[in-house]
C-alpha cells in the first residue's frame, strides 16, 4: 500500500481497534493467477500470534474456498469521506478524500476441527448479537446446526502484517485541520471520521 509516510499507522493496538470497529471486509486470495475476491465479517483473536488472527468462514460453493490455504489479503475499510476545497480559508486547496484502512496479510488455514468451528461460529455471533435476547445456535436442534454447518468453510488466517493508512489531513496545518473537521461535522455523516480527526488532534 503505497502512501506518504505521514498518513501511515504502525500501532498495533490502533489497528486491532479499526478491524475491531469495521469488521466486515474484502477478503482476496493472491496465491492464484486469477484473484478471487469475496467480502466478508471477521472476528479479530489478538492473543493468538504475534499480531493475532483473524477468524471468518465463507460458502463452501464460493470459488474463494479453494484459495483459503494460500496466501490471502484481507482489507478493513474504515470511514471515509469527500474533502471540499470550500471548507478552508486559504483558498489555495483542491478537493481529496480522507479515510482510514488496514490491510492484512497472512496464510490461510482451513478449520476442519468440529470443536474450533463452533467456538468460531459462536464467537461470531456474540459478537453481533445483542447482548439480552440474542440469537444463539441453542435455537436450532443440532441436527439442524450441524447440517447448516457443512455448507460452510471456516478458515482462520494468522496476521504476518499489517498494514494502515489512516489519511486525516496529516499534510495541513492545524487551521486547515480544524476547517476540515468542522465542514465534515456540517456535510457527511461520518462522526467516525471527525473522531479520528479529533484525536489526531489532541
Amino acid at each position: 500500500m503505497a502512501q506518504r509516510d505521514k498518513y501511515l499507522e504502525h500501532d498495533t493496538s490502533v489497528l486491532w481497534e479499526a478491524i475491531e470497529a469495521h469488521p466486515f471486509a474484502t477478503l482476496i486470495g493472491i496465491s492464484a493467477a486469477d484473484p478471487q475476491v469475496s467480502h466478508l465479517p471477521f472476528t479479530l483473536q489478538r492473543s493468538s500470534g504475534p499480531l493475532g488472527t483473524l477468524h471468518s468462514h465463507v460458502a463452501a460453493s464460493n470459488p474463494i474456498a479453494a484459495d483459503l490455504a494460500g496466501r490471502l489479503l484481507v482489507v478493513f475499510r474504515g470511514p471515509h469521506a469527500y474533502v471540499s476545497p470550500r471548507w478552508y480559508s486559504n483558498s489555495n486547496r483542491v478537493p481529496t478524500w480522507n479515510y482510514v484502512a488496514v490491510h492484512v496479510r497472512g496464510r490461510g488455514r482451513l478449520v476442519t476441527d468440529e470443536a474450533l468451528k463452533d467456538k468460531m461460529m459462536d464467537e461470531l455471533v456474540a459478537r453481533f448479537e445483542p447482548d439480552t435476547d440474542g440469537w444463539d445456535r441453542g435455537r436450532l436442534t443440532e441436527e439442524q446446526y450441524r447440517n447448516r454447518l457443512k455448507a460452510i468453510q471456516p478458515f482462520e488466517l494468522e496476521i504476518e502484517q499489517m498494514e494502515g493508512v489512516f489519511k486525516l489531513s496529516q499534510d495541513k496545518g492545524a487551521a486547515d485541520r480544524l476547517e476540515v473537521i468542522s465542514g465534515l461535522e456540517r456535510e457527511s455523516n461520518q462522526p467516525a471520521l471527525v473522531d479520528y480527526m479529533k484525536h489526531r488532534q489532541e
